[in-house]
């Protein structure tokens, strides 16, 4: 993980070992760099800044957090993430003017911003798709983790 400040929190080698062997046939399995962020990256231009200056495949908001305190306690690390929105989306304005400091999106504001920029209704709908095909993949990866008692002792 790398983080704003020039700081990298590595995975740690054993969890990513035991990843990608438990998950090995998943298509769609990638290890690359993350790059924390406490900000939203709002375009393309945005994503491929943050790619050009640190190699990282995507960025990631959470967890920075988390793995500054798995280092603290001396707790073994590493970051599995799904992702939604890919290098090339631009998030919409309404979903921009809805979302809090913390990430959190107000949907009366959202709904708000729809009602004044109806046209930000089909990229939000794709964007929402994105999303639920993100989840869904994590779910899934999530009970092979569990059905395999990863992690557990």
């Amino acid at each position: 993980l790398l983080l704003s400040t020039g700081e990298e929190i590595p995975a740690d080698p054993r969890w990513c070992s035991n990843l990608h062997r438990t998950l090995a046939d998943l298509p769609s399995l990638t290890t690359a760099p993350l790059a924390g962020s406490d900000r939203i990256l709002k375009t393309p231009a945005d994503k491929k800044i943050l790619f050009d200056t640190t190699g990282a495949a995507a960025v990631d908001m959470e967890s920075a957090f988390l793995a500054r305190w798995a280092i603290q306690k001396q707790i073994p690390f590493a970051a599995l993430r799904a992702i939604s929105d890919t290098a090339g989306t631009a998030l919409p304005g309404s979903v921009l003017a809805a979302t809090g400091e913390q990430g959190d999106v107000s949907i009366p504001r959202l709904l708000g911003q729809l009602l004044r920029h109806p046209g930000q209704i089909r990229s939000l709908i794709t964007l929402g798709r994105q999303f639920n095909a993100a989840r869904l993949q994590l779910n899934r990866t999530g009970e092979r983790l569990g059905a395999n008692r990863f992690c557990l002792p």
